[in-house]
């Protein structure tokens, strides 16, 4: 079995790994239960989190790295390598 004739690839363009969806999660958790509760306080305080959390998050500077096209072709050799059994 010979491998299959390789497509054209690109760069790829992806969002750098951040925990701020992490922190926002958990900030929304807390919202919720504040707000379930009455605990007007600490509804505030994680609302306030949260927009602060969005606000750094945006502001960014790198929010985004570049997968070059000889790093797709590689992963995408190992997979398909991987996947014959060679």
């Amino acid at each position: 079995n010979a491998l299959p004739q390789t497509a054209q690839y690109e760069d790829i363009h992806v969002p750098v790994n951040t925990p701020m969806g992490f922190y926002i999660g958990m900030l929304c958790l807390i919202f919720g239960f504040a707000t379930t509760w009455y605990i007007w306080w600490l509804s505030a305080l994680s609302f306030a989190g949260i927009i602060a959390c969005l606000i750094i998050r945006l502001s960014g500077k790198d929010t985004h790295m570049i997968i070059s096209v000889d790093e797709v072709k590689k992963i995408e050799m190992e997979c398909l390598l991987r996947g014959k059994g060679i």
